[in-house]
């Protein structure tokens, strides 16, 4: 099975929202042995067990257990290009949940999402 990753636009994501708090994302990134200029390229990808240990990182160094949180004040659908803009021309919010479980991977691998209309 192949590594899980995280794209480029979803971790430039994480990095506006850990900004928010004040870190040194380029430091972060530095000492995760990650390529911060990476982010520009819309074709990188980073691995996903370091995505996790940014967050941890982050985590440690602002003391804010709920830093995620932050990602709702950066990220919007455009954020997300093609997948963006299909869950915006979406008719209904049923219809928009299943194309973000047909399109999840573009963002991330990290999981597998399912949608069951109840």
């Amino acid at each position: 099975m192949s590594e899980r990753t995280t794209s480029a636009s979803w971790a430039s994501g994480i990095v506006k929202a850990l900004e928010l708090e004040g870190l040194d994302c380029p430091a972060m990134f530095k000492q995760l042995g990650l390529d911060f200029a990476a982010l520009d390229d819309p074709d990188a990808r980073f691995p996903q067990d370091a995505m996790t240990r940014l967050w941890q990182l982050a985590v440690e160094l602002s003391g804010n257990e709920a830093i995620g949180l932050n990602m709702a004040r950066v990220v919007r659908p455009a954020s997300f290009h093609v997948v963006g803009y299909a869950l915006m021309s979406s008719r209904t919010l049923a219809e928009g949940f299943g194309r973000l479980v047909r399109y999840q991977r573009i963002i991330a691998e990290s999981s597998d999402l399912s949608f069951t209309l109840g």
